[in-house]
């Protein structure tokens, strides 16, 4: 699944870092990406429908019918510097660019916050991956504030605008437990 897509990483890392993730052998960057969005539903999952927050956004192909609706991103080279952009399809098109065609907007619907805490998880991961104590402080800072913000959302103490499950599926989860506070009467 491709949630993250390239030029999400821009406001997080310089250059220099993103390609040093990006080129490791073992494709790193997008291993922690698969591990954060597996992570983030895992607290999700309680109370939201996570198939309408995480979905595939595929690299645009000129050659596949896109409908109204339809979401991808495209890839545009120009003078050795690579930028991609999210596009959300408005009318039916086939093998226009949504740089240049009419039937593209330059909308994206995935919700900023999940992708801001999915991207701190993955780079979290994708530190960790060399060396847990080589992990910058800022990066373990904002691993451990998605964290909290994730328990929050799964306990209830949260709220999100996003897709909630609906009626008929199983909300038993959402069933909290615990007692009042204990109190002493003896005067």
């Amino acid at each position: 699944m491709t949630f993250i897509i390239p030029s999400d990483y821009n406001l997080q890392l310089q250059r220099e870092i993103r390609a040093f993730l990006d080129d490791s052998e073992d494709q790193r960057l997008k291993q922690a990406e698969e591990s954060a969005i597996a992570q983030m539903i895992s607290h999700l999952n309680v109370r939201y429908d996570v198939d309408q927050i995480f979905f595939d956004v595929p690299l645009y192909d000129a050659s596949e019918n896109y409908e109204a609706g339809d979401f991808c991103y495209f890839k545009q080279e120009e003078q050795e510097v690579t930028q991609y952009k999210a596009y959300t399809c408005i009318s039916t098109v086939s093998g226009e660019d949504p740089d240049t065609s009419g039937n593209f907007t330059q909308k994206d619907p995935r919700h900023s916050l999940i992708k801001m805490y999915c991207i701190d998880i993955a780079l979290y991961h994708a530190y960790s991956a060399f060396a847990v104590a080589d992990v910058p402080t800022h990066r373990k800072q904002r691993y451990d504030d998605a964290i909290e913000w994730l328990m929050g959302i799964a306990d209830g103490t949260l709220q999100a605008v996003l897709p909630e499950k609906e009626e008929g599926e199983d909300n038993s989860t959402l069933i909290r437990f615990g007692s009042h506070p204990k109190e002493c009467h003896r005067y």
